[in-house]
């Protein structure tokens, strides 16, 4: 019985290894973009103030974590945590960094920061 060129090419053993092959590929580089991976960075903290004169610490110790495409798109140049004090209503102020101060996607969580608590000097203009 004579086989259908579909069928001789399915029952070649080569081609069936080089599918197996492109799959495996496949499935690996999907696996690998959303891997979940954690990541520690030390970014510059501004905070901006003009009824205040803010004396706080220059750097920040964040750790972060989400998939692995995601955190490979950050500027990690560019990157600084960024604090309006003249918004925070609260008294007395109290100061928590979350991922809006650093402009991160949704799919990156911040985890901690160190210092935490964020000490700061307060001084009005």
């Amino acid at each position: 019985m004579k086989l259908s060129l579909l069928g001789q090419i399915l029952r070649n053993k080569s081609i069936a290894k080089l599918n197996a092959l492109f799959i495996a590929l496949f499935i690996w580089s999907f696996m690998s973009t959303n891997r979940i991976l954690e990541i520690s960075k030390i970014v510059p903290l501004c905070i901006h103030s003009l009824k205040y004169c803010i004396t706080h610490p220059p750097v920040v110790n964040i750790t972060l974590k989400g998939p692995r495409a995601a955190l490979k798109t950050i500027d990690w140049k560019n990157l600084a945590a960024h604090i309006d004090f003249d918004q925070i209503s609260q008294s007395p102020p109290c100061v928590s960094l979350t991922t809006n101060h650093l402009s991160l996607p949704n799919t990156i969580k911040l985890i901690s920061y160190t210092p935490s608590p964020l000490s700061l000097e307060i001084t009005p203009l």
